[in-house]
């Protein structure tokens, strides 16, 4: 299996196939709470997760594999590529798995991930929404 040399690049250890969020935006306090579920494919057992996260307070992962769910015990921040490693006290088998991550975050004014914007309606009252792109 080919590897990148792009250090933006996840491995390939671990390839997500479907994303099914759940959030709750609250638009007076401008944060929001989450939970993803992520289908993966694990083509090596590996006692490491990582993935693309940024400007989030994340809860430990799970992943549910062959009947067995497994627990993070720490989790690690790479703020200059934007990464986070959850770490598990024993291998992850190889094979189909789900990954299930709670998180709480700002919804700023950045322009990226999840964040807030505001909208004039016809009736010239401005409106906050929380937005993606």
């Amino acid at each position: 299996m080919a590897t990148s040399t792009n250090p933006y690049r996840l491995a390939r250890t671990v390839v997500p196939s479907a994303y099914r969020i759940f959030l709750t935006p609250d638009l007076e306090a401008f944060t929001f709470a989450g939970r993803v579920e992520i289908d993966v494919d694990i083509n090596e057992s590996v006692n490491e997760l990582t993935l693309h996260a940024i400007e989030l307070e994340l809860g430990a992962a799970t992943v549910s594999a062959d009947g067995t769910s497994y627990r993070s015990l720490e989790h690690r921040f790479d703020e200059t590529y934007e990464t986070v490693t959850f770490v598990f006290d024993r291998e992850l088998p190889a094979g189909p798995a789900v990954v299930e991550i709670a998180f709480d975050g700002i919804l700023n004014d950045q322009l990226h991930g999840f964040y807030r914007s505001t909208f004039t309606d016809t009736e010239g009252v401005a409106h906050t929404i929380a937005t993606t792109q």
